[in-house]
This record gives structure tokens, C-alpha cells and sequence, in this order.
């Protein structure tokens, strides 16, 4: 599972700098959210931002199996 939020910023228009202002946090900070492991509580900061599902941050594959 890997996070997404670099794809929903893209799909919703958003820069990493209008990010961060939301955020109230730095450039930098933000950039270390989206490539490294944020918390619980930043991921829901970043979803209220974004105004998505906390869920949709994240890539979960599903593996199929054949019958």
C-alpha cells in the first residue's frame, strides 16, 4: 500500500504550495508528507484539504485470483 496524495493533488488542481498554505505548514514539511510516512493526523489534515475520503490517499492493490 503506498500513499497517492502526489496523483489527487494533480486530479484536484492543487500545487504543493497551496497545499502547504491549507496546511499552514512549509514547503519543506509538506514535501516530507508526500514522500515519507505522515501521521494519521496529517493524512486527515491533508484529506480535509483536498476535501477527499482519507481513504483516497491511499494505493491499496488488490490481487485477483483466477478461478
Amino acid at each position: 500500500m503506498s500513499l497517492r496524495i502526489k496523483e489527487v493533488l494533480k486530479e484536484k488542481g492543487v500545487s504543493v504550495i497551496q497545499l502547504s498554505e491549507k496546511l499552514g505548514v512549509t514547503r519543506s514539511a509538506c514535501y516530507q508528507y508526500i514522500n515519507g510516512n505522515p501521521t494519521a493526523e496529517c493524512l486527515e489534515r491533508i484529506a480535509i484539504a483536498l476535501d477527499v475520503e482519507i481513504g483516497e490517499l491511499f494505493d491499496i492493490k488488490k490481487d485477483k485470483k483466477e478461478n
